[in-house]
């Protein structure tokens, strides 16, 4: 009678070993499924493939310019520089169409604050000394620095862009292949939608440059911002991407 009890007590313990075993491995299964799943989404957060956000479902602020990240119309972005998409801001202004986009391509002075005076050089414009390819933005800062902005795209009231000649330039920009190009759709009335896409190769020493894109990105933030407050409407997207 005592070997059987016996041999029971050693049953019932060996068994609940193997419980506690078989707990134990479930349990470092489940922390090791969440750990790769957590490295799966920090690899993934940390890409520098951009990514775009959802179009809003407001008809008013979908942008057509958002679906794809090197095309704007017409136009191929790898035709212009071969640096990545940074930023794509979206912006909803209460202006006509053109009015707005002549406001934002020469008075630049109005809605970004260290901009002292702005100045165009036509000289070569394919468009016979007046707006059009070739046309140079120069941005005269408060303190006398200098940013020089030739429009390598134009079409009045749907688009324009520029590069920055950094070689030209006497302000300093950390960033290389510098180029931004504005967008313009009309959404009825006094409404006009404007998406800007930024690319660009951060330049800074390597442990600085991976926080480039997204300081660039809070200083246009303050910037737009600031031209909704200049010339009414609302900043709708903001997704800049790591």
């Amino acid at each position: 009678m005592k070997l059987s009890l016996l041999k029971k007590t050693m049953l019932a313990t060996k068994g609940h070993q193997t419980g506690n075993k078989r707990a134990n491995i479930k349990s470092f299964l489940s922390i090791k499924t969440n750990l790769l799943l957590l490295l799966s989404l920090t690899l993934f957060g940390c890409s520098s493939t951009p990514v775009l956000k959802k179009e809003a479902s407001e008809p008013l602020y979908t942008s057509s310019y958002t679906k794809t990240p090197y095309e704007v119309g017409q136009y191929n972005i790898k035709d212009f520089t071969s640096a990545p998409l940074q930023s794509v801001h979206v912006i909803q202004f209460d202006k006509p169409i053109d009015e707005i986009f002549n406001t934002l391509l020469t008075k630049v002075d109005l809605y970004v604050e260290d901009v002292a005076k702005v100045e165009f050089d036509h000289k070569k414009s394919l468009n016979s000394n007046a707006f059009g390819v070739g046309t140079e933005r120069v941005c005269i800062f408060q303190n006398e620095e200098i940013l020089y902005e030739p429009l390598v795209a134009y079409e009045q009231g749907k688009f324009y862009a520029y590069r920055v000649d950094q070689k030209k330039s006497t302000k300093s920009m950390p960033m290389a292949d510098a180029l931004l190009f504005w967008s313009f759709e009309e959404k009825g009335p006094n409404k006009t939608l404007v998406t800007v896409k930024t690319y660009f190769v951060p330049d800074m020493f390597f442990l600085m440059n991976w926080m480039i894109p997204s300081m660039f990105d809070d200083s246009m933030n303050d910037v737009f911002l600031k031209a909704t407050e200049e010339f009414g409407g609302q900043l709708i997207q903001s997704n800049w991407k790591r």
